[in-house]
């Protein structure tokens, strides 16, 4: 029997204010690459995040003839879709000094574009509008549950898209030419008040969102949520941290198969469609890797203890691709490709039932 949670939208009124902060001077979308662009999670959590500057930073480095520098921050985590890996919205961090003072909020990983030549990320929004949004406390959504923090970060971006940092009240002048910085003053004052109602409701929203979804996955746990022929139960939950896919064991059937060694993410379809999962050693030394499909991934529960199940019969293992890190790089584009087109290790398609001998899908 399947089962499905529906996940609340928060509706907070006040963020049509915060919205409209972010609701200028849409770009025009870039088209992705379609050569994969690999790299491990340790590149992708870390990264140098820069951003425009600015009104204020402007307008002081015009005074004196330069150009403002752009601040930079960095990227804390990533929000992940566990349904097909993609990369929905990065934890970024920035404004302090040695992680003291600094403000973090949650940004559409479409908003970043991976700038190779400088190894960083530049992201599509200024400073000013960062400030504006509701910081995001990462450990308090993953209490009341991802699946409710998406739903509000996804009902604050849905209706501003990505904007470029082009002009801000900051710039605004009379006929004459004289800025209009008392008003413009003001008008920051009013928008502070706003934005602070904004986040307070938006915290509310999501508490209760948390709430539901809590008390929907233990009901559904109760019933036929079971892998068969295991002890494990199906995680109800879509959206999980990036940072915690190779924390988990990985299992086939009820005996452990392996660990998570690392998590392969493609820069250009911004996506985790990889991960390496080792099996057998000791202390680190010795056992194999194998190249696994982040979809074939289950998350799993048994008690207190998450893991990874996969679906598949020891037997074929001789059909998996073996993982060997390359000179250059993180993995051979051909064996990514051979990897993504077996289906060894099983795959569920969300659409409907799942492919596999799970009773419902992740």
């Amino acid at each position: 029997m399947k089962h499905t949670i529906q996940f609340p939208v928060a509706a907070c009124a006040a963020l049509t204010f915060t919205c409209a902060l972010f609701a200028q001077d849409q770009p025009a979308s870039k088209p992705m690459p379609s050569t994969p662009d690999y790299c491990s999670l340790g590149k992708l959590i870390g990264a140098t995040v820069r951003m425009h500057p600015g009104a204020e930073a402007r307008r002081e480095a015009q005074q004196d003839g330069e150009t403002a520098k752009k601040p930079e921050g960095k990227i804390d985590d990533v929000i992940v879709d566990c349904h097909d890996g993609s990369l929905q919205y990065a934890v970024v961090s920035w404004g302090g000094f040695i992680g003291i003072g600094d403000k973090t909020v949650a940004v559409p990983v479409s908003a970043l574009t991976w700038i190779p030549a400088h190894e960083r990320f530049e992201l599509a929004a200024s400073e000013d509008r960062l400030r504006a949004l509701p910081a995001f406390d990462l450990s308090q959504a993953r209490k009341n549950g991802l699946d409710a923090a998406y739903e509000t970060l996804h009902t604050q971006w849905r209706t501003t898209g990505v904007a470029e940092a082009s002009g801000t009240a900051g710039d605004v002048r009379d006929a004459s030419g004289t800025k209009l910085e008392r008003d413009v003053k003001e008008a920051g004052r009013e928008v502070k008040e706003e934005v602070k109602e904004a986040g307070r409701e938006v915290n509310e929203a999501a508490k209760e969102a948390g709430r539901e979804i809590k008390e929907g996955a233990r009901e559904i746990k109760g019933e036929a949520r079971a892998v068969e022929g295991t002890k494990f139960y199906l995680v109800p939950a879509r959206y999980m941290c990036a940072s915690e896919i190779d924390d988990y064991n990985v299992y086939a059937g009820n005996e452990k198969f392996g660990s998570v060694s690392d998590v392969l993410i493609d820069r250009s379809k911004r996506s985790i469609p990889l991960v390496v999962v080792k099996r057998g050693g000791a202390l680190g030394m010795g056992g194999t890797e194998y190249l696994v499909p982040f979809r074939a991934l289950h998350e799993c529960t048994s008690g207190d203890e998450r893991v990874h199940c996969l679906n598949f019969d020891l037997k074929k293992l001789d059909t998996a691709v073996v993982y060997e890190k390359p000179k250059s790089g993180i993995v051979e584009a051909e064996a990514a490709r051979r990897a993504l087109d077996t289906d060894t290790f099983g795959r569920v398609d969300y659409k409907g039932a799942p492919k596999t001998d799970m009773k419902d899908g992740r």
